[in-house]
């Protein structure tokens, strides 16, 4: 009877925890931080580049769930997050220079990056918001959305760490 109470309360605890399934990785200095998108992102170019912090309370909800919805992702065994004891308070900026669109068959597609910034002011992750608009038959469903986050690693050389 003890050991199944045991059980239970420790089954209750790990209900109430957030299970993160990606791998992460220590901060290291700012200078040496890259992001691996589509692009590669250096710390030279997201600090020197124009950046739209998001303010929209909406698209702020969208975007946490995202990420918690992305980190949380058991298939992704990729470093995706910097990370150590004082993360959170994200604050996210799009940086717009580094936006591009293509055509892909019928569809428009258009990639945004978002810089994921924690609470004391360093760049955590990025994440792309990859949309497809039907180009010319208006007759397909709207918009399709998806987010990805980048791979996050160091320059010269690169260093991966699981916390």
């Amino acid at each position: 009877m003890r050991l199944s109470r045991i059980a239970m309360i420790f089954q209750s605890a790990s209900f109430c925890t957030i299970s993160l399934a990606a791998l992460f990785s220590r901060h290291p200095q700012e200078n040496d931080k890259v992001f691996f998108c589509d692009v590669e992102v250096e710390q030279e170019l997201y600090s020197s580049i124009q950046r739209e912090k998001i303010n929209d309370r909406g698209t702020i909800r969208t975007l946490n769930g995202e990420f918690d919805r992305l980190v949380a992702d058991t298939g992704d065994q990729r470093v995706v997050q910097f990370n150590d004891i004082d993360n959170g308070g994200y604050e996210y900026f799009r940086l717009p220079t580094l936006m591009h669109n293509r055509y892909v068959g019928n569809d428009l597609a258009m990639t945004e990056y978002i810089l994921i910034i924690d609470r004391q002011g360093r760049a955590c992750s990025m994440m792309m918001k990859k949309s497809a608009t039907p180009f010319e038959d208006r007759y397909r469903s709207a918009t399709r959305r998806c987010y990805n986050l980048c791979e996050v690693g160091t320059k010269n050389p690169p260093r991966w760490r699981q916390i």
